[in-house]
């Protein structure tokens, strides 16, 4: 047996997931996800694994496995296909996602049977997540089996087919207790706070893939009387989605545009808005903030949180819930009332599902490097033999062969879309874009009389300092170097000594 799992993105962080299974002759790609990107990351819209690990073996690739709709597992395949021209095997919600990135893709909705595809073979394994059409992957070479469970609140082991020798499995929610409550008493919640407002507007903001929670609101809102105003591109979508599969029951009519709601009544309305993470081009942050003309958050509304809050996100978050007090808008969370549970299992559950399935190698993904540690304990004491707990993060590969474990290397990072051009950008475009923005910009003008122009952006010199730069330049130590080096490198050395500034220097004619 010689089998390699490989990481390339979603372990040690969140986000951004991608594994790789291969055998010397064949390999399948689970999941190719984005990551939300920082607001450090100026101009980014999306993150995306670092794919040229498998340019070195693309003649072994076989197919690409997604476990399920979110933008984290799904949100990099259009980059992948487009590089690997490879059959999608999937659910069927999730090939609707797809089916709407591109209606290029060749895609395959996955049913209860044996997939094989070289010397590999798949099955799909159900599991129960915020999302519809959710799977685990069990993957078999050589006779030796692994289990890949990503994102699950719930998964039944009666339900294997056979004996798992590695479990690899989602850390989330590793560091929590499970709460024992379910989608029903998040609805019967809402339903309590929509019954207690007479009136106002009510925003709800949750993730636009979470299609239960979505038919939760709907529920509630109908049987209050209330319409249902869907805000956002992905929101409409992924609703108008879920209902033309049949798996949010409602009538057309207690569904209105949001040009039909801005005649209605506010204490007629509901508003499923996406943004929950306070993007800042969502439609959430554009109400809340007040750019938006055609609607507004007042006094009297109610904003409700729906959603857990990714690492990364506080200060966006923060930012648009201080924006909509500052209007009297009253802000429920998940801290306030339940209105949120978890779409990942917590620590109870985990510790059962790895005690029910035994096996013989674990290695947690999905989570930081906290959540990581604290799996691979509970899978510990759930009686997986210590020296059989692996750890892989982003960048690492484990190759099972026969008894041994190797642990190796192979090329991973990440690459940063601007999607307002589609360019993709370098780990140094993002740095020196953030350079830019801390230390500003010195462009070095060569005038046609031999004369030397000075320009700063971002910040402004005093006339001492201007004269200083000169002399500087004047005073230069003459090289063979070429003038446009010669004059950056005495401007670069000037500002990181006498200024202790970086700025991005420019030497132009």
């Amino acid at each position: 047996m010689n089998l390699k799992i490989s990481c390339l993105g979603g372990a040690g962080e969140i986000g951004m997931n991608m594994y790789l299974y291969e055998t010397p002759t064949s390999a399948v790609v689970v999941d190719c996800g984005v990551i939300f990107s920082d607001p450090q990351q100026y101009g980014v819209d999306s993150v995306l694994p670092d794919i040229s690990y498998l340019y070195g073996i693309k003649d072994k690739l076989k197919a690409v496995l997604f476990t399920h709709g979110h933008e984290d597992h799904v949100g990099g395949a259009i980059k992948l296909l487009s590089e690997f021209n490879l059959p999608i095997f999937t659910g069927k919600f999730t090939a609707a996602l797809l089916e709407h990135k591109s209606s290029k893709l060749n895609i395959n909705i996955v049913e209860p049977r044996l997939y094989t595809f070289g010397d590999i073979s798949v099955e799909f394994f159900p599991a129960q997540h915020s999302i519809p059409d959710t799977y685990g992957v069990v993957i078999v070479a050589d006779g030796f089996s692994c289990l890949h469970l990503s994102d699950f609140s719930h998964a039944d082991p009666e339900l294997l087919t056979r004996k798992i020798d590695c479990l690899l499995l989602d850390s989330t929610n590793a560091t929590t207790e499970s709460r024992g409550y379910t989608e029903d008493d998040v609805k019967q919640e809402l339903y309590k706070i929509f019954s207690e407002r007479s009136g106002g507007r009510i925003f709800l903001t949750t993730f636009s893939s979470n299609v239960a929670r979505l038919g939760s609101a709907i529920d509630a809102a109908v049987r209050v009387g209330r319409k249902v105003v869907p805000e956002g591109a992905s929101m409409e979508r992924i609703l108008g989605q879920a209902m033309r599969m049949g798996l949010i029951s409602v009538n057309g009519k207690d569904i209105v545009s949001p040009k039909k709601a801005y005649k209605m009544e506010p204490s007629e309305l509901v508003y499923l808005v996406s943004g929950c993470q306070g993007e800042p081009l969502s439609a959430l942050a554009t109400i809340a903030s007040g750019e938006r003309k055609a609607i507004k958050m007042i006094e009297g509304d109610l904003l409700i949180f729906s959603s857990r809050l990714i690492p990364g996100s506080e200060r966006n978050v923060n930012f648009l819930i201080n924006s909509a007090m500052r209007r009297g808008v009253e802000v429920i969370q998940a801290d306030d009332r339940l209105v949120h549970v978890s779409g990942h299992a917590g620590r109870g559950d985990l510790k059962a599902f790895i005690a029910a399935v035994a096996p013989k190698y674990f290695i947690p993904i999905h989570g930081e490097y906290r959540h990581l540690s604290a799996h691979r304990k509970l899978a510990i004491e759930a009686g997986v033999a210590r020296e059989s707990c692996l750890m892989l993060e982003s960048g690492g590969q484990i190759q099972l062969w026969d008894e041994a474990v190797v642990y190796n290397e192979i090329p991973s990072g990440r690459v940063y879309i601007d999607g307002r051009g589609g360019y993709t950008l370098d780990e140094s475009a993002v740095t020196m874009r953030k350079q830019i923005a801390k230390d500003g910009v010195v462009v070095v003008r060569l005038l046609p009389d031999g004369e030397i122009a000075l320009e700063t952006y971002g910040f402004t010199l005093t006339d001492k300092q201007e004269r200083d730069v000169m002399l500087e330049i004047i005073n230069r130590d003459i090289d063979f170097a070429p003038l446009n080096e010669q004059l950056a490198r005495v401007v670069k050395r000037y500002f990181k000594k006498q200024l202790s500034r970086r700025p991005y220097i420019a030497v132009s004619d």
